[in-house]
């Protein structure tokens, strides 16, 4: 089955860290809206129904008033359909999880939260340039949980030079009683604020030891809790791991709607103008076919940033010679405890995840045959 992304492309305000498409004019919700019903009614087609997953993402998806979200999933509805089984998330920022937000959601059958949380320190929050308070994060939960979500993700910023205390931080998580953490290390995308700041001295992020410490402490901290560390930035309690985020590494078909929404299927990339008021419009698009090589690149990637690893024998069988000099050109970052090949599965050791991006390029295949 396939999975389904909204791009929602609003926010309260922009976070200084983020390079992701949005705007924080809301005079383009109407049309937004209607643009998207037309690019769901013409891309019907793409994919297999039921579908399996279903993620608003942005931008701030809990920025759409109820009947706003209502309206576009009676549309997706209309269209696609639902497997009983589905996985269907939000994204939410605290401040949105008012009493009325959270039921309309559970009316339409929203089953699953992703709640930008970023921190439980009020100093670092205010350093990340986010509009809510530690209280909000607290309270917005506890009222989730109070009307019946069993199923919350939260994330976490670290490494961003502003712990103190990121045990303790890491304890006051644990207390929120989730299911699902992903903790991500601050880092600075180019043409953003916080980018700018780097630039000028004005911000100092922290240096390797200190970053592969704190990366090393949430890992202990939340294996240590129950949650399994299923891919490099998320933890899950078992049957809690995000499964549309998973169909991404696992390179299943998926289709994104909405401007600068990214799909992909039949070993074809397609990605939205990100640009609304053109989408608005007429919706203009990029696509290509994925070569041999970019197949077997892309396994790569996706497959190392899983606890599971790569599938020797699957990648083998698509790619005898360049799975071959892969397996040989890993043997060195094994011996090195950076890599690990069992069962047929090569994956990166924790030491690893650290540095996955050389270890990914370092086994890429370069060169067509």
């Amino acid at each position: 089955m396939a999975g389904l992304y909204i791009h929602i492309p609003f926010c309260h305000k922009a976070c200084p860290y983020c390079d992701f498409y949005f705007l924080t004019n809301q005079k383009w919700k109407a049309p937004f809206i209607e643009a998207l019903e037309g690019e769901i009614h013409d891309r019907a087609e793409e994919l297999e129904i039921p579908i399996e997953s279903i993620y608003f993402g942005g931008g701030t998806p809990s920025m759409l008033v109820p009947e706003e979200m209502a309206r576009i999933l009676e549309c997706i509805e209309g269209h696609f359909g639902r497997s009983n089984e589905i996985e269907l998330t939000i994204e939410a920022n605290p401040e949105d999880l008012s009493e009325k937000n959270l039921e309309s959601w559970k009316q339409c059958g929203i089953n699953r939260l992703s709640i930008g949380v970023q921190t439980l320190n009020e100093e670092k929050l205010k350093g990340l340039g986010r509009n809510h308070k530690v209280q909000d994060s607290i309270e917005g939960l506890e009222r989730a949980q109070r009307l019946g979500f069993g199923n919350i993700s939260v994330d976490l910023i670290f490494a961003t030079g502003d712990e103190k205390d990121l045990d303790s931080e890491l304890d006051d998580y644990l207390r929120l009683d989730v299911q699902h953490i992903s903790a991500y290390g601050l880092t600075v995308e180019e043409g953003t604020p916080l980018a700018r700041l780097v630039g000028k001295g004005r911000k100092t992020l922290v240096e390797d030891d200190e970053y592969r410490r704190q990366f090393l402490l949430i890992h202990e901290k939340l294996e240590s809790a129950g949650f399994g560390h299923y891919e490099i930035s998320n933890y899950a309690k078992d049957g809690f791991e995000s499964r549309h985020n998973s169909s991404y590494w696992n390179r299943k078909a998926y289709l994104g709607l909405g401007p600068s929404a990214h799909s992909y299927r039949n070993n074809s990339r397609r990605w939205n103008e990100s640009n609304l008021p053109n989408y608005c419009k007429q919706i203009q698009f990029e696509e290509e076919a994925l070569s041999a090589r970019d197949q077997f690149n892309e396994a790569i990637m996706t497959g190392l940033r899983q606890k599971r690893g790569v599938d020797l024998a699957e990648l083998s069988e698509r790619f005898p010679a360049a799975t071959k000099s892969m397996i040989e050109q890993s043997e060195g970052f094994i011996q090195d405890n950076l890599m690990e090949k069992n069962d047929n599965f090569l994956r990166l050791s924790l030491e690893g995840m650290l540095m996955s991006d050389h270890i990914c390029s370092e086994l890429f295949w370069i060169d067509e045959d």
